[in-house]
């Protein structure tokens, strides 16, 4: 017999089955209004609800809309399956890198879900329990959403006082294709649309979950976490009401900027539209929305990945930043060794000629050539917009440095999710560190700081960012395989050239 317990009215059902030993075992089904969906065990103990639609396809004439309400659902669906990724095109970084090889897992154009997981094994809608947000986008090239992550281990580092949501957003072409025609007859930043359509989505249906809309913590990677900084200037940093109230940014990937119609986007679109076999056409918007996604993942391959990027007031928030010291490395050619200034040239084709020999002279003496191009590609796209924010919030932000070596882009990502088979095991597997540096993490989601005395914890007192003192928490490893965890401060040469790269940001798209 099947005996239903509303645990609230249409909101969130305990279905109960009865088994052939006499155990029972509960079946957690969530009522979102256009559709049902049921939970399923994991194997930490906690309740998974993957692939949740939260807006409809954005396929055929919706590509390159706005993000729109799903339609209903009939049923109940059984929310175990891995949604596919969003596609990409898988990019390269810079017009200055070799082309390179990637294997992508399984995608499609149809991709706008999230995947939520809830502490324990029943919902209680009154639990009230923060909820830790994450827009991973992981190396530019590989793609970039929650598929490849495992929401558990947030949900483990924050001892099960958190739910941990992933979604999924558009990309590349088909999330930030930008240009006069996009503007006229579409949306720009459609991925950041996505984005926020999934905030308010959480602030509608998190309580049925048992989370608080009030307690949003944002967290992104890499050009997840330069998205999280779109979404703490977007609306004069100020939406009503609040879609969260916190962020947390590892490693800002936030290359030139451009407004939608200046020459360097209206480059891409062309480009896109060449690519996709839509010159001569009237409309060659409504042509890209027919196009093959073949054809527009050869776009998304052939040119330049900053050129899909993003087209100042911040509202003082609490947040907290991780850089890593060698954020520059991957997206190098080992092979370069010409001079300094043509590579700054090449990465930023609107500086002047004086402003790139200016900038070159600051990385004098800093290694070889190719060793002043990591550390510059690093600095200008990674670290100095790190501090540009952490001035902005004016005491509000908490700074990390994660030094493990070799410190690369990317590499801290394990430390956050040490199950998941595609950021690969820490390279400094220690327990000890483990629960110091990702847990620090899940503190300040959970309670607003990181200073909370976690049990088994290395880290000291970690003080907020200012100026003046500049102090940040490292992350390292000692020569002897210990770990390493201290307050330091932020060296004075490297502000110095990041103010330098700050003076005349507005010319090179910063």
């Amino acid at each position: 017999m099947l005996v239903t317990r509303l645990a609230i009215p249409v909101l969130t059902f305990a279905i109960s089955l009865g088994q052939s030993d006499g155990k029972e075992v509960t079946r957690q089904i969530v009522d979102l209004g256009y559709a049902k969906y049921e939970g399923v065990p994991s194997a930490f103990g906690n309740t998974n609800f993957l692939g949740v639609r939260y807006a409809a396809p954005p396929t055929g004439n919706l590509r390159f809309r706005e993000p729109y309400p799903p339609s209903k659902t009939s049923g109940i669906q059984v929310a175990d399956t891995h949604p596919y990724r969003c596609r990409n095109g898988d990019q390269n970084t810079t017009s200055t890198l070799n082309k390179r090889d990637f294997n992508p897992p399984p995608n499609d154009e149809d991709c706008l879900f999230l995947n939520l997981v809830v502490p324990g094994t029943e919902i209680k809608p009154s639990a009230k329990l923060p909820v830790v947000l994450v827009g991973v986008d992981t190396t530019p090239g590989q793609g970039g959403e929650d598929v490849i992550f495992d929401g558990n281990d947030l949900v483990q580092l924050s001892g099960g006082k958190a739910i941990a949501i992933l979604i999924q957003y558009r990309l590349g072409v088909y999330g930030f294709l930008a240009g006069e025609d996009v503007k006229k007859g579409g949306a720009l930043n459609a991925g950041l649309l996505d984005q926020q359509f999934a905030f308010k989505w959480i602030q509608k249906h998190i309580s049925k979950f048992g989370g608080d809309p009030r307690r949003v913590t944002l967290w992104g990677e890499s050009a997840g976490a330069g998205s999280v900084l779109q979404q703490l200037i977007a609306n004069g940093g100020q939406t009503s009401p609040p879609l969260f109230d916190s962020a947390i940014l590892s490693s800002i990937y936030y290359p030139p900027q451009y407004k939608y119609n200046d020459p360097v986007p209206e480059k891409v679109y062309n480009d896109v539209v060449r690519i996709a076999g839509c010159d001569g056409r009237q409309n060659k918007l409504d042509c890209l929305r027919g196009a093959d996604v073949l054809l527009l993942d050869k776009a998304g391959r052939d040119i330049t990945f900053g050129g899909f990027y993003f087209t100042t007031y911040i509202q003082p928030r609490n947040v907290l930043i991780v850089a890593n010291t060698n954020e520059g490395s991957i997206f190098v050619d080992p092979a370069y060794s010409s001079d300094l200034t043509s590579y700054i040239s090449a990465l930023l084709p609107t500086i002047s000629p004086r402003d790139a020999k200016l900038g070159a002279e600051l990385y004098e003496g800093l290694g070889s050539v190719l060793d002043q191009a990591i550390k510059f590609n690093g600095e200008f796209i990674f670290i100095c917009p790190t501090y540009a924010l952490l001035r902005s919030l004016n005491g509000h932000g908490y700074k990390g440095h994660f030094a493990v070596p070799p410190a690369a882009h990317y590499q801290d990502a394990p430390y956050y999710f040490p199950s998941s088979s595609a950021s690969g095991a820490p390279l400094f597997n220690n327990t000890a560190f483990i629960n110091t540096f990702g847990g620090s993490f899940l503190d300040f989601a959970v309670h607003g700081t990181p200073n909370v005395n976690r049990t088994g914890s290395l880290l000291p007192y970690w003080p907020k960012w200012r100026e003046p003192g500049q102090k940040e928490a490292t992350f390292n490893r000692t020569e002897s395989l210990e770990p390493d965890v201290h307050i330091s401060e932020t060296p004075s040469d490297l502000l110095e050239r990041c103010r330098f790269w700050d003076s005349i940001g507005q010319s090179v798209g910063h």
